[in-house]
This record gives structure tokens, sequence and C-alpha cells, in this order.
């Protein structure tokens, strides 16, 4: 598959699961603000955490808004996978076919699986942001869509808006927190074991071959070619290290990343707050800034995940890491 193609369906896959986490949040919003019609509830106590630690709040009601985060969860990850799942179905087809002994095919397997741990984790944590971005951006079309309200009706609506945007705002705003804040990278310590493992076969190599060239120096008939033979294995050694020096810096690259990410969970975390200290006090202009300095700070963010997005291995690269012929 070619890459414009997965690029053309990873866009497709993010669009699919914005609009069904933003469905998700609509439908909690206007649950949650259905509620005040039945209980005696300010703004405030509409938000989900509210929600859950209200004691005078009945359980059905807390496990259906806690349905809600957890069906957001599950559209993330379901994304993140159907991404995934793309690139690596060549590689998996080609290693299956591929002749090697048992050992060699265990070592490709686990350094193929550790990336996919990687891709996929990073995948995730790329989702969340872009997703943000889309609802959001979504959500700011929504607001600048609402005109001039003459009527009481007209303003009661739009208040009503107001608030069910600002509930939403809140709650995606919370989960991004609480999904970077528990985050990590997953498969990387699994490629720098195997890293280590190839690189002792490649030290115990270069010491058989000095070795062996000792030797071969004593003959006069030998030396020159097994000198010869000697420098193509070690020009075969180098290159398998830089192999893993261009994969090793993108790994770095993607901890950069995931570190600046983290970064922004403080802004975030302001976000979400002011969100909440503000819900009683509706009006478009705060709405609309809030809107707009989240987007402003995650658009940055999605840009560099997408500069740092390591490939995925073909069976090609994945022998040469492992210096492997096929």
């Amino acid at each position: 598959m070619t890459t414009n193609t997965q690029n053309g369906n990873r866009d497709l896959f993010l669009q699919q699961g914005a609009e069904l986490i933003q469905n998700e949040l609509d439908e909690q919003a206007e649950f949650s603000s259905e509620l005040q019609q039945k209980i005696e509830l300010r703004n405030v106590d509409l938000l989900s955490s509210n929600i859950i630690s209200n004691r005078n709040i009945n359980k059905n009601i807390k496990d259906k808004v806690s349905e809600y985060s957890l069906n957001i969860q599950k559209i993330l990850f379901a994304t993140a996978h159907f991404i995934e799942q793309e690139k690596f179905e060549t590689v998996n087809e080609a290693i299956d076919k591929i002749s090697l002994s048992k050992f060699d095919k265990n070592r490709l397997t686990r350094l193929v699986n550790a990336q996919k741990d990687l891709s996929y984790s990073y995948s995730t944590l790329s989702a969340v942001i872009e997703i943000f971005k889309i609802i959001n951006t979504s959500i700011l079309s929504k607001i600048e869509l609402e005109g001039f309200s003459d009527t009481i009706n007209k303003r009661l609506n739009k208040t009503n808006l107001y608030l069910q945007n600002s509930i939403i705002v809140y709650e995606l705003t919370s989960f991004v927190v609480n999904y970077l804040n528990k985050f990590q990278l997953n498969g990387i310590d699994d490629i720098k074991y195997i890293k280590d493992e190839v690189y002792k076969d490649i030290k115990k190599g270069n010491l058989d071959d000095e070795k062996l060239r000792k030797q071969a120096n004593k003959s006069i008939k030998l030396r020159d070619m097994m000198n010869q033979e000697i420098e193509h294995r070690n020009n075969v050694r180098d290159k398998i290290k830089e192999k893993w020096n261009v994969m090793l810096e993108q790994i770095e690259g993607q901890m950069k990343t995931v570190d600046n990410t983290k970064s922004f969970i403080d802004d975030l975390e302001i976000i979400r707050d002011n969100a909440k200290n503000r819900i009683d006090i509706l009006n478009i202009t705060a709405t609309t800034a809030l809107v707009e300095n989240s987007l402003n700070m995650v658009n940055e963010l999605a840009n560099n995940m997408q500069d740092w997005a390591l490939p995925p291995l073909d069976e090609k690269t994945a022998c040469e890491l492992l210096g492997l012929e096929i």
C-alpha cells in the first residue's frame, strides 16, 4: 500500500473517529443538561467529575456518564488500531515467507513486534492530539454560526448551546489531560534490548575477524583474499550500525515529541479549569477565545508529531538491522 493511500486512510480514520467521539460528547452534554430539568443542579454540577462525586445522584446516572468516557477511550484505541493495522500488513506477510533459521526468525519477529508496540502507542497519542484539534475546530464553527438572537427562546437556546459546548470543552480537555498523564511509549526497551544483542554479535564478529586477520597475514596466498573479505564484513557491520543509528534517532525524536506533548498538560489543565470556573457565566466571547487558544497550541503539537512519525519496518530494513540476508 502506497504512503499516499495510507495517509489518506489515516485522515479518513481520524475524521471518522473524531465524529464518533464528537457524537459521544454531544450526547453526554445533552444528557447532562437535561438533568437540570429533573434535578436541582447548577451548571458546574453537570461536569462528569461532579456528577460522579454527587451523593444525591443515583448510580444509574453516574454509570451512564462513566460510559461516555469509556466509549471515547474505545473509539480512540479503535481508531489508532485501524491506522496501524495497514502499516504492518506487508511486513507480516513477507516475514512469514522468509526462509530463516528459527533463531533469526524469532529475533526478526521480536524486532517487528517491538516496533508495532512503539508505533501503536505513538499513534494513539497522535490520534488524541489530532482528534482534539478536529473537535475543537468543529466546536468553534458551531459557535461562530450562531447569529444574533432576537427572541427570548433563541437566547435561551443559544445559552444552552454555550453550556453544552462548555461541557464538551471541559470533558474533552479533561480526557486528554488524564490520557497524557498516564501515557508512555511502549516497545522502546525491547527495541534497545535487540539492538544490544545485535551489537554484541557485531563485537564478537569483529574480534573473530581480527583473530582471523592475524592468522591470514602469515599466509602469502590467503592474506589478500582474507583481508578483503574481512573488510567487506566490517563494511556490512558499519551499515548495520548506521541503520540502528537512524532508527534510534527517530525514536529519540518521538520521545522528545512526547515530552513536549506532556509539557502541554499544564496549559490544558488551565483551559479545563477555566471552562469549569466560568461555566455559570456563559458568553460567546469567552467560549470562542477558549477554543481558539487550545486550537493554536494543539496545531503545533500535531505537526511535530507527524514530523517524528516512525516509518514502519519493511522486511528488507528489518533484516538489515539484524544483519540478515534475504
